[in-house]
């Protein structure tokens, strides 16, 4: 059973007091110097280590002032303070662990260890107790009289203080109210000379208030209005108020405003308080009304010819009707007036739908819809409705007044539209089904067809047998792109069509793209080129398979209609809002081209450019027309600039939405089960991760814990360099931001102070080369901004413990050691293939562009230097910046980005020329490693 002894003391007006606290306006405001001097004062009187001025509020006690205590609100049901407030004097606690209440209070057994407390309540003119004045001290005590008496003292100077600062709040509200009133207020004396007037009056008149001040208000007021104002100016010097009187005040620019007064006098001080509104718009607008009234009169004439009007009493009998609904119902007035309005119901419409009608009606509000009623004769007539209730003063609907337009015509018409649309779906249904049907009946043997043809080619056969059975495997693809297509196309038409918006990789499809038609290329002879903006986002939301196929098609016909030259592929983000991005993607080929007259007419079904163009090189002209309505499908645009001859370029704008936080980690989570099939070992690898989200650590402990790598966690860089003290690690995964002590300081602290060589791996928020320089600059081996995939951190793990992780094709990763010599080759041809999946053809595809292309960059650069044209030089450098990231130039990346910022920030082109020499040096010996690489692939094939 609960012991009610320890149940919290609540006061009997409690709610009563909470009311007042909150009218005081004290809670979670600054500290004030003069509360804070008193509570000092008591604290050196009482000579005690801690004082408070302690206000309780519904759950919590609040400090508005405190001597030596740090935080700044404790619990209410723990607080001594909750006992003082349920009296009027005095409240001392000698020893509170002798005190039932108090003996077990985690304040008494903890943080501050309170062991004697004294307070007076602080109650305001309304006896409400709003908390206290209290002392407190680590040891039994008990206060002087003296000190009772100084306490009582300062706990009254405190309320005091707090009813003078509401006071004085409450003046700067009038004050404030008086300023900003858009009416006019003043304040004048019995002989009729202004003493005070606030902002309102220029902005209404005009004159400054030195103008007025200390002058008569007969000196404004028009000539025809003086005499009835000084009957009021004598009401008002006998004691009577004014209301609702009305004279002109003049205007600055001598025009007059119409004022309306209300007004009362102080006899004692001899003054006159008043308030005045400009009533003239009010005039003006009354006067343009009663104007109107013959106006509003001809409204109703035309509306009574041009639209079908009736009114109803609250209970639905009819007391109105115009000649329109005469004529539209075919009843005469008198057949209607005092009839119940269900006289014309067709019974069409369900009890719900009038129910509905009449809910809405009853609530005030207007209800618009179409009705279907019955005229005399028995046919029927569809009327567009709008019923409007005009309610009495209680809000109750005193009458219904409906305006009708009759839409039989229309709606008939969209009746055997419905049925058409109907019929045409059905169609349509039939022939999806057919395509179907069709479709799987020929995908089963062509499947087998195709099937076998490839086991064909890869056994041993003549040149004349692999052409067969190649052009066997070819028809076979083209006839099953022919189906598809028409699949796709018959889905597209009947509506039944959808697309998915699930996280996804622009990058994953760029590259898959490529892998796709990189064959097809080469065998053709044709440069096929992928460039993507580095902004990229790594996720977005959106249908991958679908912006596949639009690709697919575009860059397939692209490398089918292109002799000779090159086809490129270009992904851009030209623009982007709080939810979307906007993807450009642009595909141009040097090509046959389109004829102008052919550019409005490809994107048609069953159109190709030229009537000979199927012939050549087949299809079925449904491709673009897919590609089209798929487009239009997700939002986007294509469009098309072709010369013949010369080649095309097709354009798309989609856009694709943004990914959420827990749609990103998903598509994280399953790119890791991808990448990372099996885990192998790192060997005896121990890792202290310093890192402070909870989040964070859960994902780096699951990632070390798939690689048998023990990790212990270290939630800031204090605790981490106390675990450092004790044990020993291989290496140190360092958060920069973290509370007590970040990983700048830590990492200092383990370099200098510890003189540990323990390697130390930045994992950061901050992407800026700054912050990649001030790691290094610190102390720290290495550097990875967050995001990153699990790869990359296992890589940079890799690189930075002199390991080297190559994945096989069974997603084995084989860790062994690998230590650099000081002669090794800058350009190291493993890396390159790692990129590129060990694919030869591809290596030598890059090494032949960055051999071709580096030396136009650099005299780009240097002409950027020469003219000192900054943004030359950044974006340059920028775009150097993946060149050598592919090839793996490290020394090279590191000038590059620090040239990119230093032009980004317009600093010293001495220095930006210095980095470029190193850099020169640097690429001088790199070229000529790599096309040694580039003889020797030549010489092995």
């Amino acid at each position: 059973m609960k012991n009610e002894a320890f149940s919290p003391p609540i006061p009997d007006r409690e709610i009563e007091r909470l009311l007042a606290l909150n009218e005081y306006n004290l809670l979670d405001t600054l500290p004030e110097e003069q509360f804070d001097r008193l509570t000092k004062l008591a604290s050196i009187i009482c000579d005690a280590p801690i004082a408070l001025i302690s206000l309780i509020d519904k759950d919590r006690q609040w400090f508005k002032s405190k001597v030596g205590l740090n935080v700044d609100e404790t619990a209410r049901d723990i607080s001594f303070c909750q006992y003082t407030i349920m009296g009027d004097d005095f409240f001392e606690v000698e020893d509170a662990m002798k005190d039932v209440r108090f003996k077990k209070n985690p304040l008494v057994l903890g943080d501050p260890n309170i062991r004697f407390y004294a307070a007076f309540p602080l109650i305001d003119p309304e006896g409400h107790a709003l908390g206290s004045l209290c002392i407190i001290d680590r040891t039994p005590k008990k206060l002087t009289e003296f000190q009772k008496e100084a306490l009582k003292t300062l706990s009254e100077d405190i309320m005091l203080q707090i009813v003078n600062n509401k006071k004085n709040d409450e003046r700067r509200k009038l004050e404030k109210f008086f300023m900003m009133s858009i009416d006019l207020i003043c304040i004048a004396g019995l002989d009729g000379l202004f003493k005070r007037i606030n902002p309102a009056f220029k902005q209404t008149l005009g004159w400054e208030e030195e103008e007025m001040i200390g002058k008569s208000f007969f000196d404004f007021i028009h000539p025809e209005d003086v005499e009835k104002t000084k009957n009021e100016l004598e009401n008002l010097r006998a004691g009577k108020n004014i209301m609702d009187f009305i004279n002109r005040y003049r205007t600055k620019n001598n025009s007059y405003r119409i004022f309306q007064w209300v007004a009362s006098a102080d006899l004692k001080t001899g003054e006159i308080f008043a308030i005045a509104r400009d009533n003239t718009v009010f005039k003006k607008i009354k006067a343009e009304n009663e104007a109107s009234a013959t106006a509003i009169e001809q409204l109703n004439t035309a509306l009574n010819e041009s639209a079908i009007v009736s009114v109803t009493d609250p209970k639905g009998k009819i007391e109105f009707v115009n000649e329109a609904f005469c004529k539209v119902s075919k009843y005469k007035r008198e057949e209607l007036i005092g009839k119940d309005h269900r006289i014309v119901n067709s019974g069409f419409h369900s009890k719900e739908f009038i129910a509905e009608i009449w809910s809405t009606l009853q609530n005030g509000k207007i209800w618009k819809g179409e009705i279907k009623n019955r005229c005399k004769d028995g046919s029927y007539f569809w009327v567009e409705t709008t019923i409007v209730p005009f309610l009495d003063a209680d809000k109750k609907p005193l009458r219904y007044v409906s305006i009708l337009y009759d839409v039989t015509d229309r709606v008939q018409l969209e009746s055997a539209l419905r049925k058409s649309k109907y019929e045409i779906e059905k169609t349509a249904k039939i022939k999806e089904q057919f395509l179907a049907n069709m479709s799987h009946e020929i995908r089963t043997p062509l499947n087998a067809i195709i099937g076998f043809s490839e086991i064909l080619r890869s056994s041993r056969l003549t040149p004349k047998q692999e052409e067969h059975a190649k052009i066997i495997t070819r028809s076979g693809e083209n006839l099953m792109g022919i189906i598809n297509d028409i699949l796709d196309f018959a889905k597209i038409e009947s509506g039944n069509f959808s697309l998915e918006k699930v996280p996804m990789s622009i990058a994953e499809i760029n590259d898959s793209i490529k892998n796709m038609f990189l064959k097809t290329a080469e065998e053709k002879k044709i440069e096929l080129k992928v460039f993507s903006d580095n902004d990229i986002p790594a996720c977005v939301n959106g249908d991958s398979i679908r912006i596949t196929q639009i690709l697919v098609n575009l860059i397939g016909n692209a490398i089918k209609f292109t002799a000779s030259g090159s086809v490129r592929i270009f992904t851009t983000i030209i623009s982007q809002d709080e939810d979307t991005f906007m993807v450009e993607y642009k595909v141009a080929d040097s090509g046959i081209g389109i004829a102008s007259d052919k550019l409005d007419v490809i994107f048609d079904r069953f159109v190709q450019a030229e009537d000979d163009t199927t012939r050549k090189f087949g299809g079925t002209g449904l491709g673009l027309s897919i590609v089209k309505n798929l487009v239009k499908l997700m939002n986007g645009e294509i469009s098309v600039k072709s010369e013949l001859n010369i080649g095309s370029e097709f354009r798309l704008l989609i856009p694709l939405q943004k990914s959420s936080e827990s749609e990103m980690e998903e598509y994280l989570n399953r790119q890791k089960k991808n990448e990372f099939t099996n885990n192998e070992s790192f060997g005896e690898l121990s890792v202290l991760l310093v890192e402070d989200n909870r989040m964070n650590q859960q994902y780096v402990a699951s990632l070390m814990q798939q690689f048998n790598i023990h990790c212990e966690i270290a939630e800031s860089g204090m605790i981490a360099i106390k675990k450092l003290n004790a044990n020993s690690y291989d290496l140190i995964l360092m958060d920069i931001q973290m509370p007590e002590m970040d990983g700048y300081e830590a990492t200092g602290i383990i370099r200098k102070e510890m003189q540990l060589n323990t390697p130390i791996i930045a994992l950061t928020a901050n992407a800026t080369i700054a912050d990649f320089e001030k790691c290094l600059k610190c102390g720290m081996n290495g550097y990875l901004s967050k995001p990153y995939k699990p790869k990359d951190l296992f890589d940079k793990i890799a690189e930075v413990m002199a390991y080297k992780m190559n994945v096989d094709k069974g997603n084995r990763i084989d860790v062994t050691a690998e230590r650099k010599s000081p002669n090794e080759n800058l350009f190291q041809l493993s890396h390159l293939k790692e990129q590129v999946n060990g694919k030869m053809n591809v290596v030598k595809q890059l090494i032949d562009i960055f051999i071709e292309d580096t030396p136009k960059d650099f005299i780009l650069l240097e002409n950027g230097i020469s003219d000192e044209d900054f943004s030359s030089i950044e974006k340059v450098s920028h775009q150097l910046v993946s060149t050598f990231s592919i090839i793996g130039i490290s020394p090279a990346i590191k000038l590059l980005k620090s040239m990119e910022l230093n032009a980004r920030e317009k600093k010293n082109i001495l220095e930006i020329l210095d980095m470029f020499k190193e850099l020169k040096e640097i690429t001088v010996k790199v070229r000529t490693e790599v096309e040694q690489i580039a003889l020797s692939l030549v010489n092995s094939n």
